[in-house]
């Protein structure tokens, strides 16, 4: 099999232009589709790619929605932390 040079721009292009023909499809039948990020951490990389993807889903007629969280940790034998006594929405770390 030899190697074959593709170009991404153009591959990038038609994928999206299929999904969003595919989302309205599901729009037309009253299905909202989405995306569901929880983002942890405060990674700035994280953030620039998660931000594309949101952009991503706009342009093709979806809707997102991100959840960004901190990092709690607890020891696995006790109790996890209430939700009352975390002012955003914890998220278990190893």
């Amino acid at each position: 099999m030899t190697a074959r040079i593709i170009d991404g721009k153009a591959l990038s292009k038609q994928l999206r232009e299929g999904f969003k023909t595919r989302v309205g499809a599901l729009v037309a039948q009253g299905v909202t589709p989405g995306l569901a990020v929880i983002l942890v951490g405060d990674n700035p990389a994280s953030r620039v790619y998660v931000g594309n993807k949101v952009k991503a889903c706009e342009e093709c007629g979806c809707v997102p929605s991100t959840s960004p969280c901190r990092r709690t940790r607890w020891n696995r034998k006790s109790s996890p932390p209430s939700p009352a006594s975390t002012p955003t929405r914890p998220c278990m770390a190893s």
